[in-house]
């Protein structure tokens, strides 16, 4: 069983195309994902979590269990892979470059090329972490009309982190029409 993204040093191929049989997973998820056609990591990343609980055989729990398995390889529901698998490693260089880098502002305006990039192809994650740049004006100017959009984008897109993060962008806009 490969339980951790550090057993892949051991595979040329990448995350994306182990075989969910491999993984350490529940008996429960592993035929439900079998039973909704879902074979590798590939395919279960490019999943959101309204596709994963439309199957009966899954629930909250399951879509935890999943979450945390793609977690450990960095991976993420409703990631947009292209041919090379390139998607994942721009998010995590653009999550690296961001978190790493709090006093180089040279750094920030890279990670938000890299999230620019990865959200072109379609990944959840990188809408919202530009939202959040967007808001915040990290590496970028501060935008909340870009903020915006962003997050509704991954949230269209099943993305739970960016709902809440609308609902505080909403408390934010609220507070400062309040104080005008």
């Amino acid at each position: 069983m490969i339980s951790t993204r550090h057993d892949l040093r051991h595979r040329e191929s990448g995350p994306g195309s182990i075989r969910v049989d491999d993984l350490d997973l529940s008996g429960r998820v592993r035929s439900a994902l079998a039973q909704m056609g879902i074979r590798d990591l590939r395919a279960l990343a490019g999943l959101t979590e309204t596709q994963l609980l439309r199957s009966p055989n899954l629930g909250r729990k399951s879509l935890l269990e999943v979450k945390a398995m793609l977690a450990e390889f960095g991976l993420c529901l409703g990631m947009a892979f292209d041919e090379e698998g390139e998607a994942p490693a721009a998010v995590a260089i653009g999550r690296g470059r961001h978190e790493l880098s709090d006093f180089l502002e040279d750094c920030r305006r890279r990670a938000c090329g890299w999230y620019r990039e990865v959200a072109a192809r379609g990944c959840p994650s990188a809408h919202n972490l530009l939202g959040y740049m967007h808001q915040l004006g990290i590496g970028t100017q501060r935008d909340l009309a870009q903020a915006r959009h962003h997050y509704l984008a991954a949230a269209r897109m099943g993305y739970s982190l960016a709902i809440y993060n609308l609902g505080l962008l909403a408390m934010e806009e609220v507070g400062a029409t309040a104080q005008a």
